[in-house]
């Protein structure tokens, strides 16, 4: 029985499978994170170690 489904489906078009959702990967929050606090910092306000410790802690989360 399910041979002959088979050898009847044969031949036939298959709809294509459906595109799989886009996932957001955690790499990409941590980057998006990143981008939003260097738009909100004001460097011109910020000593140089203030300045040094903030990039650290943005190459630490994208580690």
């Amino acid at each position: 029985m399910i041979l002959k489904e088979l050898e009847a489906e044969a031949g036939k078009p298959r709809p294509a499978p459906a595109a799989p959702e886009e996932q957001v990967s955690m790499a990409s929050m941590a980057e998006q994170a990143v981008i939003a606090a260097l738009r909100r910092c004001q460097p011109e306000s910020m000593t140089p170690m203030e300045a040094m410790g903030l990039l650290y802690e943005w190459k630490k989360s994208l580690s």
